[in-house]
């Protein structure tokens, strides 16, 4: 493929007369840039080729590798040597294309591909363009100062924000301290009067414990002499009683 070597002449799409653009390879052996065949073949309703009617087997044709990467070169190449000069008619670029938005010569612009499209000289092209470009940039310069300024905005609102809730937290904080050293505080008398409480009912029921304790010492010891008393002999017990 790298010995493969292609003229000018070669590197014209004999569909459009401009240098190939994805070149398909045909069955016939015909290249014709890709798009200028499928409009070729939308335009004919059948799948010919447009040098030779030869009709093409079906499916999609292969892309001619070497061709595409000799009319890739060529373009580039051109490009580099003369950016001025139209490639296909070696004539000055004065026109401006306004369909195509390209700059052609005289003579593309009396071709087919150029004639029914609206043309004016480059120089009045530029001048329109560099005031449409001017207006947009304009617009652009004010959508930026727009933005500028509500960046500012946003970011002394996020610092505002930031402030006010730096001082919301410890507002917050202080207040949570102060409720905690009340509720302590609060705690600590309401367990001192519990327990003073629990104290004094303890020692009263301590009271009434020893008090109920006598009394059953008492009882059980009366039960006890009125049991012996009825154990006793009748004589006996009626001299007790």
């Amino acid at each position: 493929m790298a010995g493969i070597s292609f003229s000018e002449k070669d590197l014209l799409c004999p569909q459009c007369s401009d240098i190939y653009y994805l070149p398909v390879l045909l069955k016939c052996g015909h290249n014709i840039c890709r798009f200028c065949l499928q409009k070729f073949w939308e335009w004919k309703g059948c799948k010919e080729c447009p040098v030779c009617r030869t009709v093409s087997v079906p499916g999609r044709p292969p892309i001619n590798l070497a061709l595409k990467i000799a009319a890739d070169n060529y373009q580039v190449q051109k490009t580099i040597g003369n950016q001025d000069v139209c490639r296909l008619h070696k004539e000055k670029l004065k026109i401006f294309c306004h369909n195509d938005l390209e700059p052609i010569c005289l003579v593309c612009q009396t071709s087919r591909q150029h004639k029914v499209h609206e043309c004016c000289p480059v120089e009045e092209a530029a001048e329109q363009k560099k005031r449409e470009i001017s207006a947009m940039l304009e617009s652009l310069r004010k959508k930026l100062r727009t933005l500028n300024k509500t960046k500012v905005d946003r970011e002394e609102t996020k610092n505002y924000i930031q402030i006010q809730a730096n001082q919301s937290e410890e507002a917050i904080k202080e207040g949570f301290q102060k409720l905690h050293l009340f509720l302590r505080e609060e705690e600590n008398g309401r367990l001192k009067l519990l327990k003073q409480e629990k104290e004094i009912k303890t020692q009263v029921m301590c009271e009434k414990l020893e008090n109920i304790k006598d009394q059953i010492k008492t009882l059980s010891s009366a039960i006890s002499d009125f049991e012996a008393y009825l154990r006793a002999k009748d004589l006996p017990f009626l001299q007790k009683v």
